[in-house]
């Protein structure tokens, strides 16, 4: 995740913004269906045609794992790993595309019902936020005891001192690009 950080700011540096992701009629994952929700994951703008990164680095707890249902991805329930890299790699959400919508802030994917609410994120996370869904391999909402929230909890943190397995996430984001949490 460090490494993808450094690639997220380099890319900010040559060209004053973050990478945006595709939208969602115009991306489709390995399967050859939309992606969202758990399928918004790093940009191919890092690997080309400037190579911030060489490669996708995957998300190692994506292995081996299936796409949520709770995703909204077309694709719930078959195996992250579908022959198109970037599909293992982090989640990744650009505040500047998530907004709820005209006239406030965002392009309009909608993630926040609110500019408040977008605000309140954007304090936390600032620019960007990218998660791995850490040792469970579940998403917020999917995990119990976890029921009800997205990957846009502001505080759905991995806590390593619970052992192996946590409800939380593993997060960077533009404030915290340390992994450290923020706010």
């Amino acid at each position: 995740m460090r490494s993808v950080a450094i690639a997220i700011e380099s890319y900010h540096v040559d060209r004053n913004r973050y990478p945006y992701t595709l939208g969602f009629a115009l991306d489709n994952d390995g399967y050859g269906m939309t992606r969202a929700g758990d399928m918004l994951t790093i940009p191919d703008q890092l690997t080309t045609p400037i190579g911030y990164l060489t490669s996708h680095l995957p998300d190692v707890f994506k292995i081996g794992r299936k796409v949520s249902v709770a995703g909204g991805s077309g694709s719930a329930g078959r195996p992250y790993e579908s022959g198109d890299p970037q599909d293992t790699t982090f989640l990744w959400l650009n505040m500047a595309q998530a907004g709820p919508g005209p006239g406030d802030p965002g392009l309009g994917f909608g993630f926040f019902f609110s500019a408040a609410v977008w605000q309140a994120h954007f304090d936390q996370w600032g620019w960007w936020q990218m998660r791995s869904m850490g040792p469970t391999g579940l998403y917020p909402g999917e995990a119990p005891g976890y029921l009800g929230a997205s990957f846009m909890s502001i505080n759905a943190l991995y806590d390593p001192t619970n052992g192996t397995v946590s409800t939380g996430m593993i997060i960077r984001n533009q404030r915290s690009s340390e992994g450290k949490q923020s706010g």
